[in-house]
């Protein structure tokens, strides 16, 4: 007996060694078969962490569990990413594992997944990530086979953005769980799901803002004949009920036939699905009045081709009341209707015949028809109503609402088709009426000054709606304006831009008081909720603005002009002109957001006149630049313009600026400049502490954080200072100085230059007329280090060069007396030459006569002796 229980414990221990063991030997396996279904399957960057292979979670089956999967797009969505699943767990069928065949998936499980869908501007969707055939291996197979039998989702987060079509969808905390037997040709699929906050926007239209939604639906699922019915089910939005019934069917075209009808007929169910009213203590509301809410989908759907439709919401004799509140809401009456034959959906009708409420004894009134809504949409409207806003929070809560008092007043009636809009055949338009609105005033913690509107008149044609006037306050800044609205219906239509003209003044416009307190604890939580403010689409608005006088930050500026457009998703300021800081600007800018998630900013100004010391003291963004201000007294002038991103605060990115421009100072006085004070400690020349600037000018250039300052000479009293280089918006200064100082003005530093000017044997020294002092300015602005590199001669020649100069006078002296000595000599030799011609020309000469003598002598004699001859006597 002993034995068998030792046998049955060692077949206990080996099973258990094997329910252990056994996952090891195929978790790489596994692990390998999702690489492959993944690369062959996806065109996408997929990642995960951690992976694991157990027995014992889903005994007799492997579970698979991977962490951290993530899926990023590629190209046109690259770095966006589209899923990541903080934990995905596989229940794989044992045997199909042991055996090598297709590994069958019978339980799916994802814990936190998150879930990025979007539709780029183009109309691509960054979830269309499946390979097409061509791109898949002609002999790929994949290795799994989808026989679920649960699926289940745990605290899912979803977001759905359309770029193109403007829609967004948000799902915050989904749960999920599915179960069915996917094996079989027909079987029934149960479903739990909860939403703790859905949200549903088109255009400017939010259907659902933070609603809650808890489902349980049933449904029958035929693969042979894909077709998809509706069992028992049930669907509740806030205290909305909704049950479905009927079914789809999707073979070559879409069949349905579906139904769907509120479940309850009290007013109350349906006053949930506003926001507002369902999140303040919806419980206590006291209703009243009946509810009904029907509708149905039956026909074909391919292409163009719709199914009909038809959609009835029905209140009557309804009533609400805040249990704490004086005053109800009451006599509301809602009748309205949308039907569609089978076909296109320009042939939909939506017609809320009747809408009617009264607060006190203050009516409203109003009904909407609209027909071919895709084509041309005809559109009739009317609303006429007077309200008391006083009355407002005697009906409503509204949180921390201090004040509220005035008259709105609204007569609109309108009629048309947005083709004679975009056409201009106002003839063919009723559009008439006003809103006006009086005494208002509105204080709330949410706002940080009371608004206070003594008058407001609009008047609606066929052609726009003018602000005929608008009289404002809000704290100590005043408001006066009026304008036109023009294309206002094409707008509305979403087949134009809203185009308008707005004149606007004001006496004192206080910026400041708009502005957060810049405190460090608060600009902390302020900047983790911060967005980029973006400029609506479909705008084109230009402001002529003038202003007596603009208080922002620690700037006061007076007598503004300027005229600011908004177009093409950008805010831009156009040559406003302002005094300011002792001077005045003209100042040019834009603000794009068509690239929301990083916005950029384009400048430009002309300054003429300002402050130095007001300057650096008033414009945080001036001594970043330009750290050594602090230190100059005096005027300048400047040009610049420049480009950068803002941060999410709307502050300026001072690492992105980049631009250039100059720099003007006709006389200033440097008082106290770090710089300076090292130089003259280093040079021995104290006159460089405090001195005097002369018509000084510079270019600059600002690039990746830093500001570079080309090449430039001011005066500075009786020197002259040449410098280039960069300082860092981190106070961080980077120079290369040149100070040329005349040899009467050395003083303590004649030693210092006669010492570092190297002399050459043979050449005396010779102190140039002037000196130059070579230096390298690093360290920061406040704490600068200074070092002497070299000196250079005659306004900043380099010590070889005025060497060069003295060797070549010397040498050119030396030449000069050799010349002068051979010049003499010569002079001698030809001296001496000419004489020695001069006698040999005499002696030639004598001789020449003494033998021209003698030979005339001797012809002389011959011929006397031939006359002898001639004339002797015969005898």
């Amino acid at each position: 007996m002993k034995k068998v229980f030792i046998a049955i414990g060692l077949i206990f221990v080996l099973l258990i060694g094997a329910v252990l063991a056994v996952p090891f030997l195929f978790k790489d396996k596994i692990n390998a078969a999702v690489k492959e279904a993944i690369n062959e399957n996806v065109n996408a960057k997929v990642d995960y962490g951690d992976f694991s292979l157990s027995l014992i979670r889903s005994f007799p089956n492997f579970n698979f569990s991977i962490n951290d999967v993530s899926v990023v797009g590629v190209d046109a969505f690259k770095n966006d990413t589209l899923t990541h699943i903080k934990n995905l767990n596989l229940t794989v069928d044992l045997m199909s594992v042991i055996n090598g065949s297709k590994y069958k998936l019978l339980k799916l499980e994802l814990n936190e997944p998150l879930v990025n869908a979007i539709v780029n501007f183009d109309g691509k969707a960054n979830w269309d990530i499946a390979k097409s055939k061509e791109e898949k291996k002609a002999d790929s197979e994949t290795k799994f086979s989808a026989e679920l039998k649960n699926i289940s989702i745990k605290n899912g987060n979803v977001t759905y953005n359309d770029k193109k079509g403007g829609t967004f969808a948000a799902i915050k905390n989904l749960n999920f769980t599915g179960s069915g037997d996917v094996t079989q040709n027909i079987y029934l699929l149960k479903t739990l799901t909860d939403i703790e906050q859905l949200s549903v926007r088109s255009g400017a239209i939010s259907y659902l803002s933070k609603a809650k939604l808890n489902a349980k639906v049933d449904m029958e699922i035929d693969n042979l004949n894909s077709k998809y019915t509706f069992k028992e089910n049930e669907v509740t939005i806030n205290a909305l009920g909704l049950a479905f019934g009927g079914f789809v069917q999707t073979k070559k075209d879409i069949v349905t036939d579906l139904t769907f009808k509120a479940k309850e007929s009290t007013f109350k169910n349906v006053l949930s699905m506003i926001p507002a009213v369902f999140m303040k203590d919806f419980d206590k509301i006291k209703t009243d009045g009946k509810f009904s809410f029907n509708g149905f989908v039956k026909g074909t759907y391919k292409d163009e081709n719709y199914p009909a439709f038809g959609i009835n919401l029905q209140v009557t004799n309804a009533m609400f009341q805040y249990p704490s509140l004086p005053t109800a809401v009451k006599n509301i009456q809602i009748a309205m209707k949308a039907d569609k034959p089978q076909g296109n959906l320009n042939a939909t009708v939506i017609d809320i015949s009747k809408f009617h409420v009264e607060v006190g004894a203050e009516p409203v009134d109003g009904k909407v028809l609209v027909k071919t809504p895709i084509s041309d949409p005809n559109v009739q409207a009317k609303i006429k109503g007077k309200i008391n806003l006083a009355n407002v929070p005697k009906f409503y809560p509204i949180e921390g609402l201090k004040k509220i008092d005035g008259l709105l007043l609204l007569d609109l009636d309108f009629s048309g088709k947005q083709s004679d809009f975009e056409a201009k055949r106002y003839e063919n338009v009723k559009a008439a009426g006003n809103a006006k609105i009086t005494n208002l005033v509105y204080d709330a913690a949410s706002t940080p000054l009371p608004l206070k509107v003594s008058d407001m008149a609009m008047t609606f044609n066929p052609r726009n709606v003018t602000l005929t006037n608008l009289n404002a306050n809000i704290g100590r800044s005043d408001f006066q304006a009026n304008g036109t609205l023009d294309n206002f219906m094409a707008y509305a239509f979403g087949k134009g831009d809203l185009n308008g003209n707005l004149n606007l003044k004001s006496n004192v416009f206080d910026a400041n008081q708009f502005l957060t307190p810049n405190d460090g604890s608060k600009k902390t939580a302020d900047t983790a909720k911060a967005e980029f403010f973006k400029v609506p689409k479909a705008i084109d608005f230009t402001a002529n603005s003038q202003f007596g006088k603009i208080f922002y930050d620690k700037l006061e500026l007076s007598n503004v002009k300027g005229n600011v457009t908004l177009k093409d998703e950008a805010i831009n300021l156009n040559e406003l002109f302002a005094n300011l800081l002792g001077g005045s600007a003209t100042i040019s800018a834009r603000y794009n957001t068509k690239n929301l998630n990083s916005p950029d900013v384009t400048f430009s100004y002309d300054i003429k006149n300002f402050d130095i010391q007001q300057t650096y003291k008033l414009v945080d963004m001036a001594s970043k630049m330009a750290p050594i201000i602090q230190h100059i007294q005096g005027s300048y002038s400047s040009d610049l313009k420049g480009s950068g991103k803002l941060n999410p605060d709307m502050s300026v990115d001072l690492s992105s600026l980049k631009g250039d421009g100059k720099v003007e100072i006709p006389s200033a006085r440097i008082v106290g400049l770090p710089i300076l004070q090292k130089v003259a400690e280093v040079a021995k020349i104290q006159a460089l502490t405090n001195p005097e600037l002369k018509n000084a000018w510079t270019v600059l250039k600002f690039k990746d954080g830093k500001v570079a300052v080309e090449p430039a000479t001011v005066k500075l009293g009786n020197y002259t200072l040449a410098f280039e280089g960069k300082n860092g918006f981190d106070q961080s200064i980077d120079y290369d100085l040149r100070f040329d100082v005349p040899q009467s003005e050395l003083g303590n530093a004649a030693s210092l230059a006669q010492n570092m000017i190297p002399k050459i044997p043979g050449i005396p020294f010779k102190m140039p007329e002037t000196v130059s002092f070579f230096l390298k300015a690093t360290g920061t602005a406040s704490k600068p280090q200074i070092k002497l590199t070299k000196v250079g001669v005659g306004g900043g020649k380099s010590i070889g060069e005025d060497l060069k100069q003295q060797v070549t006078e010397t040498v050119k002296e030396k030449v000069d007396e050799v010349k002068q000595q051979a010049q003499q000599e010569l002079e001698k030799q030809k001296q001496a030459l000419e004489q020695k011609a001069r006698e040999e020309a005499d002696r030639i000469k004598n001789e020449t006569q003494k033998k021209a003598q003698q030979e005339a002598d001797r012809l002389k004699k011959e011929a006397e002796k031939k006359a002898k001859e001639i004339f002797k006597s015969p005898w």
